[in-house]
């Protein structure tokens, strides 16, 4: 039999505010939990704290309305069944029927008729359930940045459901988003600058709105990233006309699965980065500009024809695939077939490793435009630097750079830890600074930091571990709510890893944990 709890079932729709007012003038009634086998909701329901469908409940939404206005942290936990029908809409509201972040968490993906996040428009939502969210109908955003984990904890729009919303600078989805069906779709997706996107006006940690369209997405999840993962710059072989020169990193999408079937456009933008400081335009010639795939060996220009579609006013190129988009397909990026159109000067990997008694710093480019030299510098305390070494850049140049630096007699600085940065300094004097690497002097001792801390976006967990094996990373809150696990296969030695997802989450702190067989180390940082 259906149940309700008639001081929080209302028969008669309101607003979410006079809903807020009335159930607060009435005590703040709440319901906090679904355990039972069924529920049903058949008019308009407010949650003012945070509510759990467990795993052995069931909830239908029978064109009812659903506010959520519970907590930040597991505002809606869904890990049973919980579905929408009709026109159903669950709406979340902020704290308190105010503007802040909120969540969705739990195991199990809530299959929503129509979803309105209204939790205020600089306000972040997290959807940290890594089976995602699935919505039927109309997905309404009027938050600030929703951030979703992983492919499979992807936002999945059905064939039917369409997006609302304000879209732009700070106003986008940071994850994946999927979209079923055959009508033209665009992706409101954005994420923030890393600072390894030297050369430019844009700056590092500013939000970045950009949008991806496909007329025809067939089940298409994807991501954008601005700085993305470091390939090996290999082409496939084509035509003279077609033949890839530069990829760029920055406009990079990340791709969970494909759909897209011939015929099908891809629509990308080009304009979200500014000239260099000196004033060169980012962006050459956009005539030259394609979209170009990768499948997990070189990259492929998805274009049949030498010329594609400029829309010089919104800065997008648009392609026709000339067949369906491959499966074996891992992203998509901006690209061009002419070298004399430099994408970024960008830094697409930097590391450091233990080379007997010394240090092997190693960095790679994948263009580099107007860069004059590069400083290497190295600190005792992740705060403090000093110059190691100067080493000359290539200038100009549309191809891939390799650099290497021994750092010789580790033993000297006496630390445990030493930190490692480059200064990419241009010819027009303005200077860049990489991500901070991390290498132990004494590779034989368990050892784990975690940097910069506090952090403001990527956080960065380096260990040292005496053994081979898989080390489990974990990531809790205040209460001890896990927000982030991986596992992580290493051999023994010295590693660093991003935790990209951490710049999600909401300002606090949190807990850090290593483990591996009988080693554990736990590290307070602190999230601004």
């Amino acid at each position: 039999m259906p149940f309700y709890y008639p001081s929080t079932l209302l028969h008669k729709p309101l607003g979410a505010a006079a809903l807020v007012g009335l159930l607060l003038a009435r005590g703040g009634w709440a319901q906090t939990s679904n355990t039972g086998a069924a529920g049903l909701y058949s008019g308009s329901a407010y949650h003012g704290s945070a509510f759990t469908n467990t795993a052995t409940g069931s909830f239908t939404n029978s064109s009812s309305t659903v506010y959520y206005a519970g907590a930040s942290a597991a505002t809606f936990t869904n890990s049973g069944s919980y579905t929408a029908t009709g026109t159903g809409t669950d709406q979340f509201v902020g704290p308190g029927g105010a503007a802040g972040p909120q969540e969705l968490a739990g195991t199990v993906a809530p299959a929503f008729a129509n979803l309105l996040l209204a939790n205020g428009s600089s306000s972040a939502f997290t959807v940290s359930n890594p089976a995602g969210v699935d919505v039927a109908g109309v997905l309404t955003l009027n938050n600030g940045i929703t951030t979703t984990s992983g492919v499979a904890g992807a936002i999945r729009l059905a064939s039917g459901a369409t997006v609302a919303g304000t879209f732009g600078t700070a106003r986008y989805v940071d994850g994946y988003v999927g979209k079923a069906g055959t009508a033209s779709f665009t992706y409101p997706l954005g994420t923030t600058n890393p600072s390894t996107n030297t050369g430019n006006t844009t700056a590092a940690g500013a939000p970045i709105y950009a949008p991806i369209t496909l007329s025809n997405p067939g089940g298409t999840a994807i991501r954008y990233v601005a700085g993305g993962t470091p390939q090996p710059t290999a082409f496939a072989t084509q035509s003279a006309a077609l033949q890839l020169q530069t990829v760029s990193m920055r406009e990079y999408y990340p791709i969970g699965s494909a759909g897209a079937a011939s015929g099908s456009t891809i629509t990308m933008p080009y304009g979200n980065f500014g000239p260099t400081p000196a004033g060169t335009p980012y962006v050459a010639d956009p005539n030259t500009l394609t979209i170009a795939a990768y499948n997990g060996t070189n990259w492929t220009n998805l274009s049949a024809t030498a010329t594609n579609s400029l829309n010089t006013t919104a800065q997008t190129v648009t392609v026709t695939l000339p067949t369906a988009l491959s499966t074996t397909y891992t992203a998509l990026a901006l690209a061009s077939t002419s070298a004399a159109t430099p994408l970024p000067v960008q830094l697409v990997a930097f590391s450091a490793t233990k080379k007997g008694a010394d240090g092997q710093l190693s960095w790679r480019t994948a263009s580099e435009l107007n860069s004059a030299y590069f400083e290497l510098q190295v600190s005792l305390t992740g705060t403090t630097w000093q110059a190691l070494a100067k080493l000359t850049a290539s200038g100009t140049s549309p191809a891939a750079h390799d650099y290497a630096y021994l750092d010789q007699n580790l033993a000297r600085y006496g630390a445990p830890l030493l930190y490692y940065r480059l200064q990419q300094v241009d010819q027009d004097g303005s200077a860049h600074f990489s991500p901070v690497v991390s290498l132990s002097p004494d590779a034989t001792t368990w050892q784990v930091v975690a940097y910069p801390n506090p952090f403001a976006a990527d956080l960065t967990a380096h260990l040292v571990t005496p053994e081979a094996g898989p080390v489990t990373i974990t990531l809790l809150d205040a209460t001890g709510r896990v927000v982030l696990r991986r596992e992580w296969a290493v051999a023994s030695g010295s590693h660093t890893i991003a935790l990209e997802e951490a710049q999600g989450l909401p300002p606090g702190a949190y807990t850090l944990m290593l483990r591996q067989t009988t080693h554990t180390s736990t590290v307070r940082v602190i999230h601004r």
